[in-house]
């Protein structure tokens, strides 16, 4: 099984709680011949999925330099943001103190 986002994040960090949506944007443009699959030219499109938990999961068209700039991705992030910000919410001191939300 390939690695995922949230391997290891429990042991290095804190459990991550599973109330929360995940969601997570790939790339897949790509100019690096080392990597077979389709990728970004960093991370191929496969090792993006979370396994073993729902998530959103969208892929673009672009390179992995580029996602944090792009305007198709923002718009991405905030309708996650405002649609997930009504039904859930995050409370990072309750999380801390006892290891879920």
């Amino acid at each position: 099984m390939m690695n995922t986002p949230l391997d290891g994040f429990d042991q290095m960090f804190c459990p991550f709680p599973n109330t929360l949506d995940l969601m997570v944007i790939a790339g897949n443009v790509s100019v690096n011949p080392l990597l077979d699959e389709v990728n970004d030219g960093v991370v191929c499109v496969a090792e993006t999925f979370v396994h073993g938990r729902s998530h959103h999961h969208h892929i673009v068209p672009l390179q992995h330099t580029m996602l944090p700039f792009s305007p198709s991705v923002l718009k991405l992030v905030r309708k996650f943001i405002n649609e997930e910000s009504d039904t859930k919410r995050f409370n990072i001191k309750e999380m801390n103190s006892n290891g879920s939300a």
